[in-house]
This record gives C-alpha cells, sequence and structure tokens, in this order.
C-alpha cells in the first residue's frame, strides 16, 4: 500500500511528465518511465528513471502503438522470468528505491484521419492537427490508473485518477499490459 504522501504526489508528478513530454516536442518515439521513490531522505519526493533501451524494444514509429502492447509484454516477460528477479531486486535494495509504478508516453490518432494521411504530416493537412493525440497513461502499484492527453496544439487535460483498474479499462491493450508490467516489478 502506497502512502497518501506518494498518492497525493503521482498526479503532480504525471503532470511533469506531460509537460517534459510538450518541451521536447511532438513526433516522438513512445517513452516508458519506471516511478520510484528513494528512502534515503524521509519524505523525499518521488523519483522518475527513465527505462533504458534493452534488447527488447523496438524502434516504432511516432503516431504507431500497434507494436507498442508487444514490447511491453515482453519486458514483462524479462521480469518474470526467476534467474532475472534476483539482479533487479538487489538494483533496487542497493539504491534504496521503492517501486511505485509505470507511466508510458505515446502519441496517436484520437480520430481516424484522413486517407494516405502520415502521423505529424500537419503541413500538408492542417486541419488534422486536432486529430493527433499525445497520452499519458501511469499505474501505481495499489491498481491505480492516472491518464491525461493533450491534443495537438491545446492545453492538456486535467488528470484523471481512476482508483481500481476495472474490466473497461483493462479492455485496452495499454492499460492491460502496463498492468502485468506493474504487477511483475512490484513482486520482485
Amino acid at each position: 500500500m502506497l502512502s497518501p504522501q506518494i498518492t497525493l504526489a503521482l498526479p503532480q508528478v504525471i503532470t511533469g511528465i506531460e509537460e517534459k513530454a510538450e518541451n521536447l516536442g511532438w513526433d516522438a518515439p513512445p517513452v516508458l518511465l519506471a516511478l520510484f521513490h528513494r528512502h534515503l531522505v524521509t519524505g523525499s519526493p518521488l523519483h522518475l528513471i527513465e527505462v533504458e533501451p534493452s534488447p527488447f524494444a523496438l524502434d516504432l514509429d511516432p503516431g504507431s502503438n500497434s507494436g507498442l502492447a508487444g514490447v511491453l509484454n515482453l519486458l514483462a516477460d524479462f521480469i518474470c522470468i526467476p534467474e532475472n528477479a534476483p539482479e533487479l531486486k538487489d538494483w533496487l535494495d542497493a539504491t534504496h528505491r521503492t517501486f511505485v509504478g509505470y507511466a508510458l508516453v505515446f502519441e496517436g490518432f484520437q480520430y481516424t484521419p484522413y486517407a494516405d494521411y502520415t502521423y505529424g504530416d500537419i503541413n500538408t493537412v492542417p486541419a488534422m492537427a486536432d486529430a493527433e493525440v499525445r497520452i499519458v497513461v501511469a499505474i501505481d502499484t495499489d491498481g491505480r490508473c492516472y491518464e491525461t492527453k493533450r491534443i495537438r496544439d491545446e492545453h492538456p487535460q486535467p488528470i484523471t485518477v481512476h482508483d481500481a483498474l476495472t474490466p473497461q479499462l483493462l479492455a485496452g491493450a495499454i492499460p492491460d499490459v502496463l498492468s502485468r508490467l506493474v504487477t511483475a516489478t512490484h513482486h520482485l
């Protein structure tokens, strides 16, 4: 069970992730972030650590999340291999980190684009800018789901927090596999 301080801090962390993504610009590949709490100082804030490229990472095109669930499933499978667990657990212990959850930043379409439209091609078809969306979704170890999205050239939407992963949320490939990844890491 996460502490109330961490639970209250997570929406701010998700906001910070989205702001950083906005500052880096659009047409970016998906990014998976691991969320940790460090126990070095009482009451220390959450720390973000970007997952480093691994043999399982795919070079996905911006706006394409078709292979994203497959990549995350491979990562969860890797974490679940019994021989890998001690090394990962030792790393967490040695760095005084407690795993809190994962956040995923990815871009895509919020509705079907015009025929032959290529993601990021708003110079040719400016009317499609409102179809392009950046989504930040996070799942913590208590099963809460945090999500926000930003339509290109607009302000981000407020963060929505779901206290539990309902069957409707898990029906999507991304929340389902993120939940699996959180469960695999949390049980190290």
